[in-house]
């Protein structure tokens, strides 16, 4: 009897140590090929995003969605690790899907000796709503005026422009394109003001007598400022604002670019075009009575040429203003050329309401 015991204690054993086998295989099938589902789910994952934001940028640049698409493939299989991927581009959207099969460690035991990681992103290129580091210098692009039929502001890359000068003369002192063109859009509107605010701005709206102007251009703007708000006007002592201006020579600086101009409160003059639901004000002030105040758009990239400060520094543009008599020697200014720069520091936000002026943002949707 203690025979027939032992057998059946061992058989039972037998079962046990085959139940407990077949539980530890799940366990390692569940923690050793999940734990490496999940690592290719990631890869899968970031291949997707990868994909989706370059296609989304080729598409922001060329707008060429044979090239967007490809672009899209390139960095999820070619760059990124993606074994398999598609991609397509709607409504200015790549989408990417993307997967990675792989063969199982434990999993095979119970049939299934492959899985296949999945992902999917897709992104969008969009109009940037806030900046940092702009210069505090206002730049034209009117509504209704200068919007071509693609959406984009008419500014021309190909001339170079003088965006400021220092010169007292109150009345029109433009000249044809190619000397001094202050009415870019030809709308018969001169796109930087003359005389007292001269189309510097207060960018905080706490920045009395143009104190501030000097540290924004040469250190940058310390915080952002955003789209549809209504910046004051500010005069300034021009040396110490061109003397920073000339530390930046040869860089890409952000220009806010405006589409109406106010001279007063546009909130109390509905010949402003205030719009209640979007328009503000800086946070620390508005505009007052008198003053003139502009309601920006949008963000341009400037590239600074040359600054020529008082006496008698040469820059290519204004010597043909001065040749013409339009501008004396003795004027500073600052002149320089846009570019359509795509992706500049500095931007943030995406908006679908803003003007396209050749910068963007670019952002993950899902």
């Amino acid at each position: 009897m203690r025979l027939h015991s032992y057998h059946s204690e061992r058989g039972q054993s037998l079962v046990i140590v085959t139940l407990l086998s077949i539980a530890l295989i799940g366990m390692l099938a569940i923690v050793l090929d999940g734990g490496y589902a999940y690592l290719q789910r990631r890869v899968a994952q970031n291949a997707a995003d990868a994909g989706a934001l370059a296609g989304a940028r080729e598409w922001c640049i060329t707008k060429n969605a044979d090239l967007a698409v490809a672009r899209a493939l390139e960095y999820a299989v070619d760059r990124n690790g993606a074994v398999e991927a598609d991609a397509s581009l709607d409504s200015g959207e790549v989408t990417v899907n993307t997967r990675i099969p792989f063969q199982t460690a434990f999993a095979r035991v119970f049939g299934q000796p492959e899985m296949t990681a999945v992902a999917e992103a897709v992104a969008g290129c969009f109009y940037p709503s806030m900046a940092t580091g702009v210069l505090p210098v206002a730049w034209s692009c009117r509504a209704g005026q200068v919007v071509l039929p693609d959406g984009r502001c008419n500014m021309d890359y190909n001339q170079t422009f003088i965006i400021m000068d220092s010169s007292k003369i109150t009345e029109d002192h433009c000249a044809p394109l190619g000397l001094l063109d202050c009415d870019t859009d030809d709308d018969g509107f001169n796109d930087m003001l003359r005389g007292g605010d001269r189309s510097w701005l207060d960018l905080s709206g706490k920045c009395g007598g143009g104190s501030c102007l000097p540290d924004w251009i040469t250190n940058g703007l310390p915080f952002s400022i955003e789209i549809h708000t209504w910046f004051p006007g500010q005069t300034g002592d021009p040396k110490p604002i061109y003397d920073a201006a000339k530390t930046r020579e040869g860089q890409i600086v952000l220009l806010p670019t405006f589409d109406l101009i106010c001279k007063g409160d546009p909130a109390t003059d509905p010949a402003c075009g205030f719009h209640y639901s979007l328009d503000k004000y800086p946070p620390d002030g508005g505009c007052s009575s008198g003053q003139w105040c502009y309601h920006v758009i949008g963000f341009s990239a400037f590239v600074i040429d040359c600054v020529s400060r008082k006496p008698n520094e040469d820059c290519p543009e204004k010597t043909l203003a001065v040749d013409a008599g339009i501008l004396d020697k003795q004027d500073s200014t600052i002149e320089g050329h846009f570019v359509e720069g795509g992706f500049v520091p500095g931007l943030g936000g995406k908006t679908t309401d803003g003007v396209d002026m050749g910068l963007y943002t670019l952002y993950l949707t899902r």
